[in-house]
């Protein structure tokens, strides 16, 4: 009779642990990678929404998680001094054990633009002439259109200056409306042995070539808040004459960290 139960405690012992034993499970590895570059990204984070959730560093830029069947999200994240950088996410589906890749591109964290200029008065208009507009306020009108109207003006009057210097020259050729300098055909150009780059460079306006100056002589290389700090303009003026520069093609802008990056372009 003792060995009996022997017998029935040790068979559910065994019938206890076969779940497990029939669960399989897979190993998810892979590489995680930076988006301009296609470099390994070292100490990365990698998580994934198991049960209970793994979170791994990448050391290396190299991951790798043990998961039983079933559908995951895989997160990936990037942070330099206390700040994100760039992230992604990927889905996949473990129907099998065996070994499942998943490389992962991280791609840049863009902020709010409005953070970039600064003012933190347009935002909160913005936001409270929102509110004011699902109350049924009528004043609230104002108080939304009048950031974009005062942006219009501004871009208005930079038109409007802009074309002045164009026709005190003797431009008669056609502009753009994105206020590109006409490039001269590339026979005279070949006559002349002058370059796209160097016409647009002559015929910039004198603020313009003041922030070109400027980058040209901190070796072509500069951060948006350090040319604030070496002309007497506003931040709303440096960053309209950062982007017009931007649209010519005489310089890039990256991201990087809070700020911007400002690179000359190649000529």
């Amino acid at each position: 009779m003792v060995s009996l139960k022997v017998l029935v405690m040790s068979f559910l012992i065994l019938t206890s642990f076969m779940p497990a034993f029939a669960s399989s499970t897979a190993t998810v590895h892979g590489a995680v990678y930076e988006w301009y570059s296609f470099e390994l990204l070292d100490d990365a984070v990698v998580e994934v929404n198991s049960t209970p959730p793994q979170t791994i560093v990448a050391k290396y830029g190299i991951y790798s998680f043990d998961l039983a069947e079933g559908t995951y999200k895989i997160n990936a994240y990037y942070y330099q001094e206390n700040s994100l950088e760039s992230s992604t996410e990927e889905t996949i589906i473990i129907d099998s054990d065996g070994d499942y890749i998943v490389d992962l591109l991280l791609h840049p964290v863009y902020e709010n633009p409005f953070e970039e200029v600064g003012d933190e008065n347009i935002t909160t208009s913005i936001e409270e002439g929102t509110e004011l507009l699902e109350d049924g306020d009528e004043v609230s009108v104002y108080l939304y259109a009048f950031p974009i109207f005062l942006i219009l003006v501004i871009l208005a009057i930079f038109v409007v200056r802009k074309k002045g210097k164009n026709i005190d020259t003797g431009t008669n050729e056609v502009e753009e409306e994105s206020l590109i300098v006409n490039i001269a055909p590339e026979e005279e150009l070949k006559e002349k042995n002058v370059s796209n780059d160097e016409v647009k460079e002559d015929t910039l306006p004198e603020d313009l070539r003041e922030v070109i100056e400027i980058i040209e002589s901190n070796g072509g290389r500069i951060t948006q808040k350090e040319l604030r700090q070496k002309v007497d303009y506003s931040e709303a003026k440096v960053s309209l004459m950062v982007a017009d520069l931007e649209n010519r093609g005489l310089i890039q802008k990256f991201k990087k960290g809070r700020g911007n990056v400002i690179v000359l372009s190649q000529k």
